[in-house]
């Protein structure tokens, strides 16, 4: 299954800054980022080089502040370690990736706009300190509003021959969620347009998390939902390494 390109211009993407990152091919080219074809499946990509272009969306409501979840630490402070320590990683592996930070509750903040992993890794730390706690409850709806601007609106696409670019929403909630009919017209939208939704609860006792809608907004790829439970920090800090080298497997 082949990419298809979209036709905006790079230069032409506030969110974006394009970069030259050498030659390839014996042709010098820019980093760009691009929409998969709809229902492309990423794990199919394996022969060839990939670009991962991501909008990371933190749950930022109260009960994400709640202590106990992993050694006295709240949910947010493990979630925060575990994508600092993700941002690391793309920054050593995958210098070419981009990735954006939103914050959300019952609003939603952009912290830190897209940019590239390795040139702005200070900017994408900084977005993670900035994301802070909000007030209200849980309405992820606000923060793929952003994703889908960020992601759809405005990208950019060069074809690069024989590199393959997945974009991504990567997003998490702790609890029930007050926008589901807004955010599933939002998801399938994002879907229909080639953007793969990754999507995880965390918490102690799945119970307290809405699995069924997070896995109804999840993209699903030959059968497999793009969607996990994470009820303790290790597996939180496995999770969002695992997303540093790809997508979500079984």
């Amino acid at each position: 299954m082949k990419l298809e390109p979209l036709t905006q211009s790079l230069g032409s993407d506030p969110n974006i800054e394009p970069q030259k990152t050498g030659e390839f091919e014996g042709e010098e080219i820019m980093r760009t980022s691009a929409i998969r074809s709809p229902f492309a499946n990423p794990m199919e990509f394996s022969d060839r080089p990939t670009v991962k272009i991501d909008v990371a969306l933190m749950d930022e409501s109260q009960s994400m502040e709640e202590l106990g979840f992993e050694h006295g630490s709240s949910k947010k402070q493990t979630v925060d370690k575990a994508i600092k320590n993700h941002i690391k990683v793309r920054h050593d592996l995958y210098p070419d990736d981009f990735l954006a930070i939103v914050g959300y509750s019952d609003e939603a903040e952009l912290c830190c706009r897209l940019v590239n992993v390795r040139d702005d890794f200070r900017q994408l730390m900084a977005g993670l300190k900035a994301a802070k706690k909000m007030s209200g409850g849980t309405c992820i709806a606000a923060g793929l509003r952003i994703a889908q601007d960020i992601l759809l609106k405005r990208p950019s696409c060069l074809v690069i021959p024989g590199v393959n670019v997945i974009t991504r929403v990567l997003a998490y909630s702790d609890g029930e969620d007050a926008s589901i009919a807004e955010a599933r017209r939002l998801a399938t939208e994002l879907k229909s347009r080639g953007v793969l939704i990754e999507t995880f609860g965390i918490g102690l006792d799945r119970k307290h998390v809405d699995e069924k809608f997070l896995r109804q907004i999840a993209s699903e790829t030959n059968g497999f939902v793009h969607y996990r439970f994470l009820g303790d920090g290790d597996e939180v800090l496995n999770a969002f390494e695992e997303l540093a080298h790809g997508t979500l497997t079984i």
